[in-house]
């Protein structure tokens, strides 16, 4: 007997006139073993110089919440 996965999932993406970048997410599904999992997050990125982002992110899996904030760069 095989296995069943089942998942949905919805993204969206937007930048704003102010070049802020925002982003969700969300998904839902059935693991291979029957387990029932659930995902979300939204973030937001921002060019604050050339090379430089500054990027946030709150989300939720399973249970878990999270959050986070980081400056990239890239060179």
């Amino acid at each position: 007997s095989g296995t069943t996965v089942k998942a949905n999932d919805v993204a969206v993406k937007y930048t704003l006139a102010n070049g802020v970048t925002l982003a969700a997410y969300s998904a839902s599904g059935t693991t291979a073993t029957g387990v029932k999992a659930k995902a979300s997050n939204i973030g937001a990125s921002y060019q604050l110089v050339p090379g430089v982002k500054l990027n946030a992110e709150t989300g939720k899996v399973g249970t878990t919440n999270y959050s986070w904030v980081a400056i990239n760069m890239s060179f």
